[in-house]
C-alpha cells in the first residue's frame, strides 16, 4: 500500500493493522486506487468478486476491470470524482474470467499532506437491477391490465344492458301477440300472429343459448362433444337455417364447399354450426353487395387428422384496424349502444373465436375499408373413415 498516500510513517504500521481487521471483517469489497486510476490495495471481498488475487489487482488499474470509462459520462464522473464531487456511481466491471455484471461504487476522498487517493466500496447489483427491472416491466403490465379490466367492466356493463334491452323486446312481441291472439276471432288473425310469436322466441332462445355459452367458455367449464358428420351437412344446415333471414335482406348466399368435406369427422357438430351461423348472420346483415360467400379450404391433413379454414365474405363497407382490433373481444362491440340496426347482443363474433379456440384454431377477419370482410376460422378436426 503507498504509505506517502495515506498516513505519516509513524502511525502507518499501527493503522495498516487496524485497517486490514476492518477490510477483513466487512463484507464489502474495497477498492482504494490513486489519482491515476491505479489501484493501491484490494480487501479479499474485491478480489473475491474480481477473481484476482491481490497481487494481481495491484498490477491493475481500474481501466482493467471497468467497461464504460471511454462513454462521455464516465469520463464526467472521473472529473467530478477528481474534484471530489462524485459519491456514487453504477457502471459494469469485468472479471478475471471475462464475465461482466453491473456494480454500484460509493467513493470516498481521501488527503493526507496534499497527496490524494480513492476508496470505493463496490457492490455486485446484477441481481438487484434484473429485479427492479422485473418489477419497473410489471407495474406497467399492470397499469395496463387494470385499464384493460376497467375498460372491460364498462364494456360488461353495457352489454348487460343489451341483454336487458335484446331479452324484453321478443317478450314484448310474444306479450303483445298473446293479447292479440286472446281478441281474435278469426283463423286468418291467428295465423298472422301465430309467426310473430314463433320468430320472437326463437329470436329469445338463440339470445338465452348465446348468453349461456359465453358464461360457459369464460368460466372454462364448457368442452366439445364427440360425434360423427360431415361438415357439408353442417355448411349447408347453416345456409339453410338463415335462408329466410337472407331474403328478407334481398342477400343472395353462394356455398362454396369441396367434395373432401363429404368425409365423415369427429368433433362437435353443434358448436361447429353456432360459429358457421354467427358468422354467416353477421355477414347477411352488413352485406352492402347483396352477396355472402361461405367456402372452405383445407389448410393441412393426414391419416388421422383434418386442419380446415371456414371463410365468410361480404359484400360491406370493410373495416378499419381499429374496428378489427376490438372485433373479437368479449364484451365488446364494432356497434355499440341500444338503437344498433341490426339487433342481437353483438357477441357472436366472440363466441365463434372461442369455438374455434376450442377446436384448436383460430378466428380473424380480413378486410378493408370500403372492401367487404372476409371472416374466417379454423378447426381440428379428426377423420372418422
Amino acid at each position: 500500500m503507498a504509505d506517502n498516500v495515506l498516513q505519516d510513517p509513524v502511525v502507518v504500521t499501527r493503522d495498516a493493522a487496524w485497517f486490514a481487521l476492518v477490510q477483513q471483517a466487512l463484507p464489502e469489497a474495497i477498492l482504494v486506487f490513486d489519482g491515476e486510476g491505479r489501484f493501491l490495495d484490494a480487501n479479499p471481498w474485491a478480489c473475491q468478486m474480481l477473481g484476482y488475487t491481490r497481487a494481481e489487482l495491484l498490477a491493475k488499474a481500474i481501466i482493467d476491470i471497468e467497461l464504460d470509462l471511454d462513454l462521455p459520462a464516465a469520463k464526467a464522473r472521473w472529473q467530478r470524482l477528481q474534484a471530489g464531487k462524485e459519491q456514487v456511481a453504477i457502471g459494469r466491471h469485468r472479471r478475471k474470467d471475462g464475465s461482466v455484471f453491473l456494480v454500484e461504487v460509493r467513493f470516498a476522498l481521501l488527503v493526507h499532506n496534499g497527496q490524494r487517493a480513492f476508496a470505493a466500496v463496490v457492490r455486485d447489483v446484477t441481481e438487484r437491477t434484473v429485479l427492479e427491472q422485473s418489477l419497473a416491466e410489471s407495474r406497467v403490465l399492470l397499469a395496463k391490465q387494470l385499464v384493460a379490466a376497467e375498460a372491460g367492466l364498462r364494456s360488461r356493463d353495457a352489454f348487460l344492458g343489451m341483454i336487458n334491452h335484446e331479452f324484453r323486446t321478443p317478450l314484448h312481441q310474444i306479450q303483445g301477440s298473446i293479447d292479440l291472439l286472446r281478441s281474435a276471432t278469426s283463423d286468418e288473425a291467428r295465423a298472422t300472429w301465430l309467426p310473430i310469436m314463433e320468430a320472437a322466441a326463437e329470436r329469445l332462445l338463440q339470445q338465452i343459448d348465446q348468453s349461456l355459452e359465453v358464461v360457459g367458455l369464460m368460466s372454462g367449464s364448457a368442452r366439445l362433444n364427440d360425434g360423427v358428420f360431415a361438415p357439408i351437412t353442417v355448411l349447408q344446415a347453416s345456409c339453410a337455417k338463415l335462408a329466410q333471414f337472407a331474403a328478407d335482406k334481398h342477400v343472395d348466399v353462394e356455398l362454396i364447399v369441396s367434395d373432401d368435406l363429404r368425409r365423415y369427422v369427429r368433433g362437435d357438430e353443434t358448436r361447429l354450426g353456432h360459429a358457421l351461423v354467427n358468422y354467416l348472420q353477421n355477414a347477411i346483415a352488413f352485406s352492402q353487395g347483396r352477396k355472402v360467400t361461405v367456402s372452405t379450404r383445407i389448410v393441412a391433413e393426414d391419416m388421422d387428422e383434418v386442419f380446415i379454414r371456414f371463410m365468410v365474405h361480404d359484400d360491406g363497407n370493410g373495416l378499419s384496424a381499429a374496428e378489427k382490433d376490438k372485433l373479437f373481444a368479449a364484451f365488446v362491440q364494432g356497434d355499440d349502444g341500444l338503437q344498433r340496426s341490426h339487433g342481437g347482443l353483438g357477441i357472436g363474433l366472440f363466441l365463434t373465436k372461442e369455438i374455434a379456440r376450442l377446436m384448436d384454431g383460430q378466428a380473424g377477419v380480413d378486410s378493408e375499408p370500403g372492401d367487404g370482410c372476409t371472416f374466417w376460422f379454423t378447426a381440428r378436426f379428426k377423420w372418422a373413415d
